[in-house]
């Protein structure tokens, strides 16, 4: 992209799209349509060629392919494992087992590959003075080590977006009262979850379903699988309020428990009650209270 007199920009090539998002207001009364506003101004890269870019960058040839248990001898002669990259945790070894349990893809020969993906992202303030500021989200992947993708000249740092700001004009025309702050929280999860509408589009879901092929820097095809492990956020706060509701593509539609929207149709039932009860989403805090 490029501006109107021929001059480069920083979105300038690497597949860069400027586009606009369409978020919902509720109006806070009954049979009041919600209005629709349009927030331009997102830069975001489609997340299949920057898989496909990265695969193929010389950092790749460090990308560990499979993952692994590693195991260290202690003093006493007894064996301690050791929980040092995301590649040799639990969660990548399950994935792993599983995509190979996995039927292929007709005709497709090829070494399934997880490719686990990592994304961050926090808003950041430019100045000192003044309200500027920048929202970039990026992405590293997971069968990096760490001790690399730390490294600022590893170029193991990905940008894939950057989120623009809730537009005064917005916040201006919500009507004032008691429900004003939740209305205006609304309108940025909206926005957040239009923003990932956008990034996880139907290519994304394609390559996460059915894997794409690419010829690696050793000269062999392998078919690779990205798998989303984490996101990290600055605050809790953050990641509750924005993320934790993202349902737009989920299986659940609720991220208090894992209820399926196939049996949304069961919903009073003695089953669905058992469903709530044995199926509720108390994992995320006993690994916080644990940790």
């Amino acid at each position: 992209m490029s501006d109107h007199d021929g001059t480069s920009t920083p979105f300038s090539g690497d597949a860069w799209i400027e586009s606009k998002v369409d978020i919902s207001i509720p109006s806070g009364m009954k049979d009041v349509e919600p209005k629709t506003y349009p927030v331009a101004g997102l830069h975001c890269r489609p997340l299949v060629p920057v898989m496909k870019a990265a695969l193929t960058d010389v950092t790749a040839r460090r990308f560990h392919f499979s993952p692994f248990k590693r195991i260290r001898f202690s003093p006493t002669g007894g064996e301690i494992r050791c929980f040092d990259e995301a590649y040799t945790s639990d969660a990548f070894l399950e994935a792993h087992n599983k995509l190979q349990k996995q039927r292929n893809e007709p005709g497709c020969t090829y070494e399934k590959v997880v490719l686990g993906l990592m994304f961050w992202s926090d808003s950041t303030h430019l100045a000192n003075f003044g309200t500027a500021k920048v929202w970039p989200v990026y992405l590293y992947f997971a069968n990096l080590s760490k001790y690399i993708r730390c490294k600022p000249n590893s170029a193991a740092s990905h940008h894939i977006a950057y989120i623009p700001s809730l537009l005064d004009s917005i916040q201006d025309d919500i009507s004032t009262g008691s429900q004003q702050s939740t209305i205006v929280t609304h309108c940025r999860r909206e926005l957040m979850h239009k923003v990932w509408g956008q990034l996880l589009d139907n290519n994304f879901v394609t390559a996460y379903t059915h894997g794409f092929v690419i010829k690696c820097l050793d000269g062999q095809c392998r078919q690779f699988y990205p798998w989303i492990f984490t996101y990290s956020a600055d605050y809790p706060e953050k990641y509750v309020l924005l993320f934790a509701p993202i349902c737009i593509i989920g299986l659940c539609p609720c991220p208090r428990c894992l209820v399926c929207k196939v049996n949304i149709d069961k919903v009073g039932q003695k089953r669905d009650s058992r469903d709530r009860i044995t199926k509720a989403c108390t994992y995320l805090g006993d690994t916080i209270q644990t940790a």
